[in-house]
């Protein structure tokens, strides 16, 4: 089964939504008089010698985590903004409570009322020595985040996409309605991913995964295996890529669907063709895996010895 053409299809939808409720950066041509051009150039750079948390909410666009040879942290919301109304132009907040930083995007009328596109970015650059928690919570974003180590990271996406490269977290939380999530190299010590609908796509994956998504496949990588996981998928198919010299305790299990494990499975109990269970070689990881209306395919990634 593949949804990945029908789950892309399914987000642009969505995203052309959003954007004709004057949520969106992507424009749409509007033949009115009153639509005035805004160009957008803000900076805000704030100290956090005694900052623990970085949030960023309130944002649509372009987010790009950006790590430098800095000592304090700096945020650009740069772009143009087409509106009938200043009130809807967005300014740049930034501002410390405590032992937290808070960025957002401010507006003095959130009205949907009028014309409205943008297609705004912002650049949030942190100091490399900066590796506490990391908080994105926007309703449609595409979120960049590379080459960062953090205690943990949190992103929580109502429409968008979510990419990172290079990452080292110890807790790792996404929860995204309609979005795309695409990773390379990240190692954590415990992460959830939750998408409603959309696809899951990680390759050289280093830790405890508990993948779960509605409408949309799964498709993840291992570079090693010394961790649990679980994927769970609704309507999708899922892939699991591992060594071909692991061990670990299988439970798999479709409704709809087959299951392929190239590995050799000793079987605990029978079965019927919709379960896969027992363990390759004296394995004692966890490997569960779910899928409603899908496929299941676990793979060996050739290592040299």
């Amino acid at each position: 089964m593949n949804t990945k053409k029908i789950i892309s299809y399914l987000i642009l939808f969505a995203l052309m939504a959003f954007s004709l409720m004057g949520c969106g950066n992507i424009k749409i041509t509007a033949n009115s008089k009153d639509v005035k051009e805004y160009n957008i150039d803000d900076i805000k750079e704030e100290n956090i010698e005694k900052i623990n948390q970085i949030c960023i909410e309130d944002m649509s666009g372009d987010i790009n985590i950006i790590p430098e040879n800095r000592q304090n942290v700096k945020i650009h919301m740069y772009g143009k903004v087409f509106t009938t109304s200043e009130d809807r132009v967005p300014n740049l907040s930034a501002l410390v409570e405590e032992d937290k930083l808070i960025v957002k995007s401010k507006k003095k009328s959130n009205t949907n009322a009028g014309v409205y596109n943008s297609d705004v970015k912002v650049d949030v650059y942190l100091p490399k020595s900066y590796k506490e928690k990391l908080l994105i919570d926007c309703s449609l974003a595409n979120i960049s985040i590379k080459n960062s180590k953090f205690i943990s990271l949190e992103c929580k996406l109502n429409v968008g996409e979510i990419e990172m490269e290079n990452l080292e977290v110890e807790t790792f939380n996404v929860k995204a309605s309609t979005a795309n999530i695409e990773g390379k190299r990240i190692k954590t010590q415990d992460s959830k991913v939750e998408v409603s609908l959309g696809n899951i796509d990680i390759d050289e994956f280093d830790g405890n995964l508990e993948a779960t998504v509605s409408s949309g496949d799964i498709d993840i990588c291992y570079s090693k295996l010394d961790y649990d996981i679980e994927l769970t998928s609704t309507l999708g198919d899922i892939s699991l890529m591992l060594p071909n010299n692991v061990e670990f305790d299988l439970d798999t299990e479709v409704s709809l669907g087959s299951i392929e494990c190239e590995f050799p499975v000793n079987i605990k109990e029978k079965a019927d063709k919709k379960q896969l269970k027992g363990k390759v070689k004296n394995g004692e990881n966890k490997v569960k895996i779910r899928a409603s209306s899908g496929d299941v395919k676990i793979k060996q990634k050739i290592v040299k010895s």
